[in-house]
C-alpha cells in the first residue's frame, strides 16, 4: 500500500513540475524574443510597441502618442514620455487601454553619463483599483532596470486597461482616475537602488507645489482611447485602422518555439532516467541476472564412488 502511495505521489510531483517547466520554457521563449525584437529598439517607440503587440497579445496600438506627449531634448536629463491608445481582446471581450512609455533616455548624473539608468514610475489612482500581491491598492510602482532579466514588470511601459486590477472600481464598475504620475531616475550603489530626490516628470490631477524637472497639473486622460465600441466584433477594419492611425502588426513568436521544445525535451529525458532508476532498474537487473544464469551450462557432479 505504501509503495503505491509513493508512486502516486511521485507522478503528482512530476505533473506539477511539468507545468512549472512548461511555464519556465515559455517565459524563456518570450525573453529571447524580447532581447532580439524589443530591447534594441528602446528609442523607437513604434517598433517597440509592435513587439508588445506580440508579447502581450494586444490587438492594436496608436502610432501617435494621442493622449500625452512630452520630449525634453536639452540639459543633463533628456527623455520622452508618451501615452498612447492600446486595445486587446480577452475572453472575446474587447478591452480598451493605454500605454505610458518613457523612452529616449539620456541622463548625466553628477557629471557622469548613466549608460543604463534605472527608471521608477509610480502611478496613483483615485481609488483602490490596482491588484498588487492579492490586495487592492491605489498605488503601483514599476521599476525598469535593463540589466535585469526580462519580465512584464521590468519594461519601460506602464499599461492601463479598463479591466479589474487596473482602473475598474470593483464595487461600482466605474473607472478610477489617475491622480498622480511620478518618474524618477536611479542608479545602483553597492547593489542597492538609489533614486533622484526630485522627479524628472510629475503629473498631478490637482495643483502641486512639489519640485520636478517637468511638471503638469490638471492632468487627466481623455476618453478618446475607448475605441472598442466603434469596432465590429472588437476588430477595426482597414478604414478605422487608418482613421485612428492604429498599428495591428504582430510577429509570429513560434519562430522561437525551439527554445521551449529544447527545455521540454531535456525535462522529459531527466524524468525518464529518474523514473527508470526508481521503478525499473532493479527489476531489469534481476531479469538479466536470471537470464544469464539460465544460459550458463550446469556443472555435472562427476564425483566417483570408489569401493574397496
Amino acid at each position: 500500500m505504501l509503495k503505491w502511495f509513493l508512486r502516486i505521489l511521485y507522478f503528482i510531483v512530476i505533473a506539477v513540475l511539468s507545468l512549472q517547466v512548461y511555464g519556465y520554457g515559455y517565459f524563456q521563449q518570450l525573453e529571447a524574443y524580447y532581447k532580439d525584437n524589443l530591447e534594441p529598439y528602446l528609442e523607437d517607440e513604434v517598433t517597440y510597441m509592435e513587439g508588445m503587440n506580440t508579447l502581450l497579445g494586444l490587438s492594436y496600438f496608436s502610432e501617435d502618442a494621442n493622449l500625452f506627449d512630452i520630449s525634453i531634448t536639452e540639459g543633463d536629463i533628456q527623455y520622452r514620455f508618451s501615452i498612447r491608445t492600446v486595445g486587446a481582446v480577452t475572453n472575446d471581450v474587447g478591452v480598451d487601454g493605454y500605454a505610458m512609455m518613457i523612452s529616449d533616455i539620456h541622463i548625466t548624473h553628477e557629471g557622469n553619463i548613466l549608460e543604463r539608468p534605472i527608471i521608477k514610475m509610480t502611478v496613483e489612482m483615485s481609488d483602490d483599483t490596482f491588484l498588487v500581491d492579492g490586495n487592492y491598492t491605489n498605488l503601483k510602482t514599476l521599476i525598469y532596470d535593463i540589466d535585469n532579466p526580462f519580465s512584464f514588470q521590468n519594461i519601460p511601459v506602464f499599461f492601463m486597461f479598463d479591466y479589474d486590477g487596473y482602473n475598474v472600481i470593483t464595487e461600482t464598475e466605474a473607472f478610477a482616475d489617475i491622480t498622480r504620475i511620478e518618474i524618477l531616475y536611479g542608479w545602483v550603489n553597492d547593489d542597492v537602488y538609489e533614486f533622484s530626490p526630485v522627479p524628472i516628470f510629475l503629473a498631478t490631477q490637482a495643483p502641486s507645489n512639489e519640485a520636478a524637472l517637468y511638471k503638469t497639473s490638471d492632468f487627466s486622460i481623455s476618453n478618446d482611447y475607448r475605441l472598442m465600441p466603434l469596432f465590429d466584433e472588437n476588430t477595426p477594419d482597414e478604414i478605422q485602422i487608418a482613421a485612428h492611425n492604429l498599428n495591428t502588426t504582430r510577429d509570429d513568436i513560434n519562430a522561437y518555439s525551439h527554445i521551449l521544445t529544447r527545455i521540454i525535451v531535456i525535462f522529459l529525458i531527466a524524468v525518464f532516467l529518474v523514473t527508470y532508476f526508481l521503478f525499473f532498474h532493479g527489476s531489469v537487473v534481476r531479469y538479466y541476472k536470471k537470464k544469464k544464469a539460465m544460459r550458463q551450462p550446469k556443472i555435472k557432479n562427476n564425483n566417483s564412488i570408489f569401493k574397496d
